[in-house]
């Protein structure tokens, strides 16, 4: 992206969209991957998950720089501007450490010598700042909407970068002397950086809760299952119970519906309905009024109290 001569502001306009066509297919590569976390780890939040999601924002800011954001003085700035205190916010400060650690000694020359700063110090105040919101978060000192949380970040680490930038002018020791260099202006990078972390936090946390969602039902319904378990295993006691009950009596009992129907007996009942095999069908067993009608002296009275009992 250097050359000996000036590039016109289309060719500049250009480059910049390449830059950042390709970054974002790198956020894109992110996005899957952290959509893919496993979910016993993703549940729970644990130390594990912050490793997961340290070693997924470390991948694409490597990949960031083979695919530098080019065309100022500061290349490294672009994507890990956005996914610096991103990993902060999202996986912690065990998720800050590995991506900020990991980005400022890729950028440690062998010698020690022409190391940029301002771009290291920068990274550094991106992990810093992702880790405080993360941990003001969880132990309720900042209780905030996601998207405040978001647009407060991003507004803090953008001013932040816009005056680091201002404060530290620093050019490409690679650049040729009489190269000319797209510029691009501190205000462009800070209000990259500020949209691009609102909208890049704004996917994550929509898989977040996409995610929380889908264990929320599973849970539930793992419940609902557990409930119904109880409540039969509880009505076979019942039933054994009272069954047990009624068996150890002498006396015939017979249970019978509003109709007539004959909805339960015991051994003794059985014998007085004439009924050997304890298994038959209802359909089988005689009207339990008939029976006792054809026993007693009156059965219209009978028959007018079972009437009663049906109204």
């Amino acid at each position: 992206l250097s050359s000996g001569t000036t590039m016109d502001p289309l060719s500049q306009s250009w480059h910049l969209f390449l830059d950042w066509f390709e970054n974002i297919s790198l956020l894109v590569v992110l996005i899957f991957l952290y959509n893919y976390i496993p979910d016993r780890f993703f549940i729970h939040r644990d130390r594990i998950y912050s490793v997961f999601v340290g070693l997924i924002f470390t991948f694409a800011a490597i990949m960031g720089i083979f695919i530098p954001w080019g065309g100022t003085s500061h290349p490294s700035i672009g994507i890990n501007g956005v996914l610096v205190p991103l990993a902060g916010l999202v996986g912690g400060p065990i998720s800050a450490a590995i991506i900020t650690v990991t980005l400022v000694l890729s950028r440690l020359p062998l010698n020690f010598v022409g190391i940029d700063l301002s771009d290291t110090l920068i990274i550094i105040i991106a992990g810093i700042i992702g880790a405080l919101f993360y941990l003001a978060r969880e132990r309720k000192i900042l209780r905030l909407a996601p998207i405040t949380e978001l647009i407060i970040l991003s507004s803090l680490f953008a001013c932040i970068t816009g005056i680091v930038l201002t404060c530290n002018p620093v050019r490409d020791q690679n650049v040729p002397p009489g190269a000319q260099i797209l510029s691009v202006p501190v205000i462009e990078v800070a209000v990259i950086i500020f949209f691009g972390l609102i909208l890049l936090g704004s996917v994550i946390r929509a898989i977040d809760r996409k995610r929380d969602d889908e264990y929320e039902l599973v849970a539930y319904k793992e419940h609902l299952e557990a409930l119904v378990q109880e409540r039969t295993a509880a009505l076979e006691r019942t039933n054994s119970l009272q069954e047990a009950t009624i068996e150890s009596t002498t006396d015939g009992i017979i249970v019978t519906g509003l109709h007539g129907e004959v909805t339960g007996y015991n051994s003794a009942g059985a014998s007085v309905l004439g009924i050997v095999d304890k298994k038959c069908e209802s359909n089988q067993i005689p009207d339990i009024y008939s029976l006792v009608c054809s026993q007693v002296h009156k059965p219209d009275n009978l028959l007018q109290c079972q009437e009663k009992l049906a109204d």
